[in-house]
């Protein structure tokens, strides 16, 4: 820094008279650009330096001239403060940011203090891409956080979520010519039409994003597969609604999808899970069994992925004549008792494995899972429904 300064005061020496009032309003611009605080501050400085220059000069019996070596002084300090500035704010920014990432996702009641620290290193740094993605993604997590809450203030989930998707628009706009960008705003609107009144328009809208991301960036199978999971899930609100057609002609869109994403990258499980979910609706339940057997294959620790694949041997299973003794059904119970094994309150494992205890005659441990799976449950018609299977057994 002492370096800088004195070459900085070497050139503002070397210039002519005047040429150093342009050099000091393009130096504020630079230290506005880089430190927006600090544009306010040095501009006030200068305009101090100068006023003071002035009255002394008139002041009686005292001569005064801002000559170049003060100007070139004044210069060097000037660009030492800006310097100073920038990396203070860099490394603050870096702090609150880092702060917040080390946080475990798994205790939602971080979600709030992420969000306060994120905006911190927005404060310090506005200029980092990162910083508002994650920002955004922390807004989203907090929405989600009090979807599950005893007394859910669906005004405040959907402030989160409009807070987020504008935060992840924000970025969007600013690079366009970002797929990356264009993609998480796409995955936002996906996500979020699950608290949407009009679950059509988010897709839509999220479908609009992906497709321009893959115009951008073509061969990246992240974006291709998930535009199979966005057509998948415009099916399943199509079968909902009990339109047949609509519902098989995204069906066969979300098929297509994750077929070109597995043959640009055969071991990128998603695609193979993907395909599985679309054989698995059109009945064919060999073809999702192999599919998603590949998908766990490739990444075995994806709760998702096994229980998937434990559903569906379980269900090739209850329709042979000898369930139990099946291999499916071996298989099945040995998928869902290892995955409680790692998430013990994975409610979809229980539930199904309770199922299997009670066709086995194991009534206790049948038992044992209803009331984990109670505890769990929000009061509403599926807990009522639980607690009657349980009381007749």
């Amino acid at each position: 820094l002492v370096l800088i300064g004195y070459y900085i005061f070497r050139i503002f020496r070397e210039l002519p008279d005047f040429r150093w009032l342009i050099t000091f309003y393009l130096m504020i611009v630079l230290a506005g650009f880089l430190v927006p605080f600090s544009s306010i501050l040095l501009f006030l400085l200068f305009l101090l330096v100068i006023f003071a220059s002035l009255l002394l000069k008139e002041s009686a019996g005292f001569k005064f001239s801002l000559n170049q070596e003060i100007v070139g002084v004044f210069g060097g300090i000037l660009m030492l403060v800006v310097i100073l500035a920038f990396v203070f704010r860099f490394f603050a920014a870096s702090y609150y940011f880092t702060k917040a990432a080390l946080m475990k996702d798994s205790d939602t009641k971080n979600e709030s203090l992420k969000i306060a620290l994120a905006k911190n290193a927005i404060s310090f740094n506005p200029y980092n891409p990162l910083y508002i993605q994650q920002y955004s993604a922390y807004l989203f997590n907090k929405a989600k956080e009090k979807t599950f809450s005893a007394n859910p203030d669906f005004n405040q989930i959907g402030s989160l979520i409009q807070a987020a998707i504008e935060s992840a628009a924000s970025l969007e706009n600013q690079y366009k010519d970002r797929a990356v960008f264009k993609y998480y705003l796409a995955s936002l609107y996906s996500d979020a039409r699950i608290y949407a009144d009009k679950p059509e328009d988010f897709l839509d809208t999220a479908e609009k994003f992906v497709q321009e991301a893959i115009k951008l960036a073509p061969r990246n199978v992240i974006y291709k597969s998930f535009l199979g999971d966005i057509y998948y899930f415009k099916a399943l609100i199509k079968k909902e609604k009990k339109e047949e057609r609509e519902f098989n002609n995204f069906l066969e869109k979300a098929q297509s999808a994750y077929q070109e994403a597995r043959a640009m990258v055969s071991f990128y499980a998603p695609a193979y899970f993907g395909l599985g979910q679309v054989y698995e609706q059109k009945f064919s339940l060999e073809d999702a069994k192999q599919n998603y057997a590949i998908a766990v294959q490739l990444d075995f620790k994806n709760i998702d992925y096994r229980f998937n694949l434990a559903r569906i041997l379980y269900n090739i299973a209850v329709n042979k004549l000898d369930t139990i003794n099946s291999d499916e059904w071996k298989q099945a119970k040995f998928y869902l008792e290892d995955i409680l094994k790692v998430v013990p309150n994975y409610s979809n494992a229980l539930y199904t494995l309770a199922l299997m205890y009670e066709k086995e005659g194991e009534i206790v441990r049948a038992k044992e899972n209803l009331k984990k799976l109670l505890d769990q449950l929000p009061e509403g018609k599926q807990k009522e429904e639980i607690k009657a299977k349980l009381n007749a057994m």
